[in-house]
């Protein structure tokens, strides 16, 4: 069996409507599966997403503004649902937040048709 374009899109505009929000937070533990949402989240970077469709793929796009958690050490980002179900958390070194930092995130959500 093969799953069309159409469907692949299908799919892709499923989670388009579903994609919400993005944050950072402190804690730098390593991801696992079983992750449910930010190990410390910081609350003045809780953002809208920023999302395009392309074809069989999305770009998620995440930027808080300048003084938004000054005076935080940013270590991991999660993006969630309408429903604030964490969807994907990630860890990285340390970033220090300050009165004058953006911080942005960009990711692509691939759609594989063929395994």
């Amino acid at each position: 069996m093969v799953v069309l374009e159409q469907g692949i899109n299908k799919i892709r505009d499923y989670i388009y409507d579903k994609l919400n929000e993005g944050q950072l937070g402190t804690d730098g533990t390593a991801v696992t599966t079983g992750d449910t949402s930010l190990g410390d989240p910081i609350a003045a970077t809780l953002k809208t997403l920023t999302v395009t469709k392309k074809d069989k793929s999305l770009k998620i796009e995440f930027q808080t503004s300048a003084g938004d958690g000054s005076g935080s050490n940013a270590r991991e980002f999660v993006i969630t649902d309408v429903d604030d179900l964490a969807l994907t958390r990630g860890v990285f070194p340390q970033e220090e937040l300050i009165a004058t930092s953006v911080f942005s995130a960009t990711t692509q959500l691939l759609l594989l048709q063929d395994i």
